[in-house]
């Protein structure tokens, strides 16, 4: 190849490197960047009244612990319905049977679920199904023997 071609192939990499690190540079310092994030405010009522109650969170991920995050929704249809999601780093969740572990108790009732998510690997989500005879806005979840919490409650007041 011609030198005077190499030469200028070469300069021409030298600065799409030097524009593409300019580039990183400028986006991972925000210069020039006209928005921020700014944490809003969590207004639990406002989250009530649109279907959701607050998430409530037990345990972590740290060796040997299971993090739980339960996020209830308004009762429709009979049907009270909670999202969960499950993580973990280092317990092998496949043996825990969440429909079998986990009880709702409102007004002295206790209801077990008719669903509950599948634990598998180490992280999962999905959603318990409760069948309840009204529209509860105070209840409790208790959940036992997932490590390393042995009696995890959740409760809505």
């Amino acid at each position: 190849m011609d030198e005077k071609i190499e030469k200028g192939l070469l300069y021409a990499l030298l600065l799409a490197v030097i524009v593409t690190l300019a580039y990183a540079v400028i986006g991972f310092l925000g210069i020039g960047s006209s928005s921020s994030t700014v944490p809003l405010p969590v207004d639990t009522t406002a989250a009530a009244e649109l279907g959701t109650f607050r998430s409530i969170t037990t345990g972590s991920t740290d060796t040997g612990d299971v993090s739980i995050e339960l996020t209830p929704h308004q009762v429709q249809d009979g049907i009270l319905e909670v999202s969960a999601a499950i993580n973990t780093h280092s317990v092998a969740l496949d043996s825990f049977q969440l429909k079998e572990m986990t009880v709702l108790e409102y007004k002295s009732k206790k209801i077990v679920p008719i669903s509950a998510p599948q634990l598998q690997g180490h992280h999962t989500s999905g959603k318990f199904l409760f069948e309840v005879e009204e529209n509860i806005q105070q209840f409790t979840i208790t959940i036992v023997g997932i490590p390393k919490i042995e009696k995890r409650v959740y409760t809505w007041e």
